[in-house]
């Protein structure tokens, strides 16, 4: 009898224990409007879930490998936040490895950038010159024209600093000589962005369309006059944009000294 009385009393217990169990469920309190899952009345939203809290609906569930918009999934490297590559976890932030929340890691495409662990094409976000089929290209050519990550355009005229000008050489990425389109590198005429070709003093060259004199800033070697020079010979010897010398008597020119 006595025995009996004791499983009954268990059993009870058991009862109790269980119905216990679903009113804390029952009572814990709920996230309405919550898109993504609830932990105890605080939303978690979807892009702030973790392996800890996942879910798209309802009470958050923990997962054993990742959670990946709101669902559990397996993962090759445990509690990672970037992506997977075999069982290292990686940032997921590079365009040769992109991916997040534990999910195996992808190259991104050509002319694809990875943006917070999405493979993404050519945008504003990711291109800071001009989109030309989805590729981000620097937007100075008359052919791909264009900033801030939009559309290439084709110029009639020039591009200048991304955007499209009118010049009276019609379509010229050096400088205008009349109606002529130069290269304009040279001294002279020497220009750039469908501008009018300027003539370089006689103690200036002709760099990226910018009449400069020979100076430090312009040369690594040594100055002859307007010309920049290796400066690692014994006749022209120097560095820094210096004027070049020439090593007299029993020297020579070594790293730009005569010695």
């Amino acid at each position: 009898m006595v025995p009996r009385m004791r499983r009954v009393a268990a059993a009870l217990w058991l009862v109790l224990v269980a119905c216990q169990t679903r009113l804390d469920v029952a009572d814990a309190p709920m996230c309405p409007g919550c898109v993504g899952c609830c932990d105890f009345g605080r939303c978690v939203p979807l892009a702030q879930q973790s392996a800890q809290a996942c879910g798209t609906t309802g009470p958050c569930t923990a997962c054993s490998g990742s959670c990946v918009d709101g669902f559990c999934r397996s993962s090759t490297c445990a509690n990672c936040a970037g992506c997977c590559s075999g069982q290292a976890c990686l940032a997921g932030t590079a365009d040769v490895a992109c991916g997040r929340q534990g999910s195996v890691c992808v190259a991104c495409k050509t002319g694809e950038s990875c943006v917070n662990g999405v493979c993404v094409g050519c945008s504003p976000a990711t291109c800071a010159g001009c989109c030309q089929n989805d590729t981000c290209v620097a937007g100075t050519s008359v052919d791909a024209c264009g900033r801030g990550g939009g559309a290439c355009q084709s110029c009639s005229g020039a591009c200048v600093e991304g955007a499209c000008r009118s010049t009276t050489c019609g379509r010229c990425d050096g400088c205008c000589s009349g109606i002529l389109c130069a290269s304009g590198d040279s001294p002279v005429a020497c220009g750039r962005g469908g501008a009018t070709c300027a003539r370089c003093n006689i103690d200036e060259n002709c760099i990226n369309g910018v009449c400069r004199r020979c100076d430090s800033t312009t040369c690594a070697g040594c100055c002859f006059g307007s010309s920049c020079e290796p400066g690692d010979t014994n006749v022209n010897c120097g560095r820094g944009g210096v004027s070049c010398r020439l090593c007299g008597g029993f020297t020579q020119c070594f790293s730009g000294t005569c010695r």
